[in-house]
């Protein structure tokens, strides 16, 4: 069985953009030289920008790290599982059909044992559905405790840091990526060293209450 594929993870854009005053068009001489001369007065606003990279985030990040792992050995386990059932009942299946061959089974005992088989393979079918959906919720769970985690840390730093907007860059996956910058508004790697802190005082707080 196929692992169920990780869920791209999307982080939210925050975004506090500048309000940008346009005057008015003005088709005549004296409107464009008085509209001139209220541009010449207008003080250039300016947007405080800064942006971080989330797959380097994700790469980094201990809590994203740590669920993964967890996630990923469950999945193969729970493979593993359904495949040992799975090649059980059609191991017993080819053996039933051997006797039955071979004159070792009457007629009718192969058919209540045929029925037997094919009843065990519905259960098993049913069983493997079950599993499968276990599998998908928790993993759509992680994704979100993820997500919510790095959303919450970026606002928290950003109320801090103040910037009018922090991009997000992931290629095609969010809506406003980042394709080239200043590398002095990377501010990724505070991003990751601020997530991994956060993380490990919230696994240390609940180690001491229990």
């Amino acid at each position: 069985m196929k692992q169920l594929p990780l869920i791209s993870l999307i982080v939210g854009v925050l975004a506090l953009a500048a309000s940008i005053t346009f005057g008015s068009i003005c088709l005549c001489g004296n409107c464009k030289k008085a509209a001139a001369a209220e541009a010449a007065d207008t003080t250039a606003q300016t947007c405080n920008v800064a942006y971080f990279r989330l797959d380097k985030v994700m790469a980094n990040y201990d809590m994203a790290n740590e669920l993964t792992s967890v996630f990923e050995t469950k999945a193969n386990n729970v493979s593993a599982d359904l495949t040992k059932r799975r090649n059980k009942i059609e191991s017993d299946a080819a053996d039933l059909q051997n006797k039955f061959q071979r004159g070792l089974l009457t007629q009718s005992s192969a058919a209540a044992e045929q029925q037997k088989i094919q009843d065990r393979a519905a259960a098993f079918e049913n069983y493997a559905a079950k599993k499968q959906q276990e599998l998908a919720e928790e993993n759509q769970v992680m994704a979100n405790n993820i997500e919510d985690a790095i959303n919450t840390f970026i606002q928290n730093y950003n109320a801090e840091k103040g910037y009018d907007i922090i991009l997000a860059s992931q290629g095609n996956l969010l809506s406003m990526p980042v394709a080239a910058g200043n590398a002095a508004l990377d501010v990724t790697d505070e991003i990751i060293a601020g997530l991994n802190e956060a993380y490990i005082k919230a696994k240390n707080d609940k180690k001491s209450e229990e």
